[in-house]
């Protein structure tokens, strides 16, 4: 989706909510916990992507570092 054009149906009318003020607000959809805590849980920022046409979405970690931090504190699922 990041090119612009839907993985499922092959549409170019992508949106996203890059430039939507506050989105990383709390509590806001575009945090994902990383790991647990009470005081201070680990939060990422995500960007979504939606295929207008076929209501398909994706989310893409914001920054490049914090996908390590989901890395080694997310468990990882064996492939079937």
């Amino acid at each position: 989706m990041l090119d612009g054009i839907c993985p499922k149906c092959g549409s170019a009318e992508i949106y996203t909510d890059v430039h939507v003020e506050g989105r990383f607000s709390t509590p806001s959809m575009n945090l994902v916990m990383a790991k647990g805590g009470i005081l201070a849980p680990a939060l990422v920022g995500h960007d979504n992507y939606l295929c207008g046409a076929y209501g398909y979405l994706e989310s893409y970690v914001t920054e490049p570092q914090d996908v390590q931090v989901l890395v080694e504190n997310w468990t990882r699922l064996e492939a079937r």
